[in-house]
């Protein structure tokens, strides 16, 4: 879907096939860079952090370019939506899939 003839929203095939891509490179990270190997909870969380975030870049984009629900210039509104499921993605990584329960 077009939105203002400048972006593009992620149709659902999209986020599937960045699914479907990011899924392995959370296993090879586990190995190379983390040190550790996670379970099935922990890559639930991995791709439920990565879910929410490519939903809210859907949603916001959609609702401030099309819509026009505030009055943001359509080149500013790509770059407010970046900062925010951005640190979305930092923290959700940081204080939910990537938390290790003390032992």
């Amino acid at each position: 879907m077009e939105v203002s003839g400048l972006y593009t929203i992620q149709s659902p095939d999209r986020m599937l096939a960045y699914m479907i891509r990011d899924t392995p490179c959370r296993a090879i990270q586990e190995r190379l860079s983390l040190l550790f190997v996670g379970t099935s909870r922990d890559l639930a969380r991995f791709v439920s952090v990565h879910l929410v975030a490519i939903g809210i870049n859907a949603a916001a984009l959609l609702l401030l370019v099309e819509v026009e629900v505030a009055t943001v210039p359509p080149l500013l509104a790509p770059l407010i939506i970046l900062m925010v499921t951005t640190l979305l993605s930092f923290f959700g990584h940081k204080k939910f899939s990537f938390r290790r329960s003390s032992e």
